[in-house]
């Protein structure tokens, strides 16, 4: 979503991918699922005609996404923290600065089964004007429902302990001997 400040000096942007599942592409909008590593965008513009002081810009993430650094502005490495505010000190008039870093989307026991929505909004305030910005992670957990259980068969991948011909022949044998008389001869 990009937004512009009501005075028209500032205007931010804010884009996200998922670096975990490949699709590298940037959005306002992107899917996730727990644990994924997402890789945020923001694209901060003095966009009057006058050049804009002491630019602060900050990330508010939900609890559900973790902060992992990677921090970069304008392609440079940084160690600032987005989640404290970076100060990106003079933007000037008709200039783009482009913020970078990654978070990490939380464990699969934080989410219950489906999707969850996650808004993600970061503000920029400068002496001269203000705006803020958001985008959507679409959090999706899947699994099974309950546990997966063993159940004793008696089954032993024996073929003769697991076969029910052997036993049917000796009762079919028994039957038989007893049947002819030959089992309880008389002697």
């Amino acid at each position: 979503t990009t937004v512009v400040t009501s005075n028209g000096l500032l205007a931010i942007a804010k884009y996200a991918r998922n670096l975990s599942s490949g699709k590298l592409n940037w959005s306002t909008f992107a899917s996730a699922s727990p644990s994924d590593i997402m890789q945020f965008a923001l694209l901060v513009k003095a966009n009057g005609p006058q050049d804009l002081h002491n630019v602060v810009v900050k990330d508010t993430l939900p609890s559900s996404l973790i902060y992992k650094g990677g921090l970069t502005i304008n392609n440079t490495p940084s160690s600032g923290d987005i989640i404290a505010g970076i100060n990106l000190g003079t933007i000037f008039a008709g200039q783009t600065k482009t913020v970078v870093y990654r978070a990490q989307v939380s464990l699969p026991q934080n989410f219950s089964l489906g999707m969850t929505t996650l808004a993600n909004s970061v503000s920029v305030k400068a002496t001269e004007a203000y705006a803020s910005a958001s985008s959507t992670i679409i959090v999706s957990k899947t699994g099974i429902l309950g546990e997966a259980i063993t159940i004793d068969t008696g089954l032993t991948n024996n073929i003769l302990e697991d076969s029910f011909l052997l036993p049917l022949l000796i009762i079919l044998s028994t039957a038989w001997l007893y049947k002819s008389g030959s089992l309880f001869k008389k002697i």
